[in-house]
């Protein structure tokens, strides 16, 4: 795991951890796409695309773009695994919040892994835009300098 990942990886739990209206406050969703992005290599979009069904006792079957790719062996998993259950547990305390209207998916296939305050599945764009804030304003903070700056999809094979 290189520094900038670990460093960019603890900032944003910080950042997540901080009250909802706090000046700096980042989207819950942020750190596990970063652990699922990097650490199994997925793009943004495949990481956006996860459901429910996409889970295995070993890993997550992806769908990826141009090939079906399992991830489970050499390390990964656990790194793999505590990102997806930290997003479902997130989705779990969204989508049974008192007061919300929609129900929840029953078929995996229609529980996606990634979704807004409301319980709506998140957007790839919205992740992108996240992604943006978040490192500009690691950058602000001097959690890394600009000569590091990179994407959410420059960290991939970074852990």
């Amino acid at each position: 795991m290189t520094s900038n990942y670990r460093a960019v990886l603890a900032f944003a739990r910080e950042r997540a951890a901080l009250s909802s209206n706090a000046l700096g406050r980042v989207s819950d969703e942020l750190a596990p796409v970063l652990v699922l992005a990097c650490s199994v290599i997925f793009l943004c979009i495949e990481v956006c695309t996860l459901t429910d069904a996409h889970r295995q006792e070993d890993g997550i079957h992806s769908n990826r773009r141009r090939e079906r790719v399992t991830t489970s062996q050499n390390g990964m998993t656990r790194r793999c695994r505590r990102g997806r259950n930290d997003q479902m547990e997130s989705r779990h305390g969204i989508w049974n919040r008192k007061g919300r209207a929609r129900p929840v998916p029953l078929r995996d296939v229609d529980r996606q892994l990634l979704c807004e305050r409301g319980g709506n599945p998140i957007r790839k764009s919205a992740v992108d835009t996240a992604g943006q804030r978040f490192i500009t304003g690691a950058i602000r903070v001097g959690v890394i300098d600009g000569s590091q700056l990179f994407s959410l999809h420059a960290l991939k094979g970074h852990d």
